[in-house]
């Protein structure tokens, strides 16, 4: 599904708003959570939404990986940071966006928290010149493992 069909900062088709509602449903119940109570309220976004119920952001980055058909991984432990992300991203963008550039396979997979993420993979894809996989994860997760990637590039 293209970023452009979600509107996660604006209402979505009727849909697509289900397919949220579902995803963010089947992330509290896989998570042990209570699901949310409420449904969004008309014209509200999901991000809206998931702002007003406090929807904690390990089943928002679950949600969204589902919606987006990506992976969800509750910690960042079996991921090594990219050196070259480390080395071209400052800290604060890394921490901004709430993205790690990690190791994966063969590859680049960029860890992210969130849809409001989704913009800088291909920025992240340019300075590397690698499009990178999505990876869905708890914020204070991707943040942990980026304070522990910059402070081993520092020593």
């Amino acid at each position: 599904m293209a970023l452009g069909e979600l509107h996660y900062e604006q209402p979505p088709s009727a849909p697509l708003l289900q397919r949220w509602v579902d995803a963010i449903v089947a992330a509290a119940v896989a998570q042990g959570a209570k699901p949310p109570a409420s449904t969004p309220e008309a014209g509200e976004s999901p991000a809206a939404w998931a702002q007003r119920i406090d929807l904690p952001d390990g089943i928002a980055a679950d949600a969204a990986a589902r919606v987006l058909d990506a992976p969800f991984v509750e910690s960042l432990i079996d991921y090594r940071p990219v050196a070259e992300f480390v080395g071209q991203f400052p800290i604060s963008f890394a921490r901004q966006h709430a993205v790690l550039g990690c190791v994966e396979g063969d590859g680049i997979a960029l860890a992210m928290s969130g849809i409001d993420a989704w913009p800088v993979l291909d920025r992240v894809a340019r300075i590397l010149h690698e499009y990178p996989k999505p990876v869905f994860a708890p914020r204070e997760q991707i943040l942990r493992a980026i304070n522990s990637a910059y402070e081993r590039q520092s020593s």
